[in-house]
């Protein structure tokens, strides 16, 4: 994940781990997930 500030500085980059929720529709791929929160 990258966070910018306002003027399209990197200010923070991280990797999360995704917990992906899966559709129940044909394709059946990801639909939904948590939100990642950044402290500040």
């Amino acid at each position: 994940m990258r966070v910018y500030d306002d003027s399209g500085i990197l200010i923070a980059e991280t990797q999360e781990t995704i917990a992906w929720t899966h559709s129940s529709d044909p394709c059946g791929g990801p639909s939904t997930a948590p939100p990642v929160v950044v402290a500040p």
